[in-house]
């Protein structure tokens, strides 16, 4: 959830890829990208309603993820 609450925080922006990774001790430094997208998978599948599509986490190709209200 605390990845959730950074999205939540930079609404509308594009947080760096270190701040996500931070925003859980859990979180393993060994494969960072790959960890990232992992947990990105699994909040959506929580809060999205087709997280194949989703709208509330997007994807910002080469940046990172956004979250956007909808």
């Amino acid at each position: 959830m605390r990845l959730l609450l950074i999205f939540k925080i930079f609404i509308h922006q594009t947080p760096a890829v270190d701040i996500c990774l931070s925003a859980s001790s859990r979180l393993a430094i060994i494969s960072e990208s790959q960890t990232l997208n992992v947990h990105v998978k699994m909040l959506r599948a929580k809060i999205e309603e087709c997280p194949r599509e989703p709208k509330r986490i997007v994807t910002v190709w080469g940046v990172g993820y956004r979250y956007e209200e909808i």
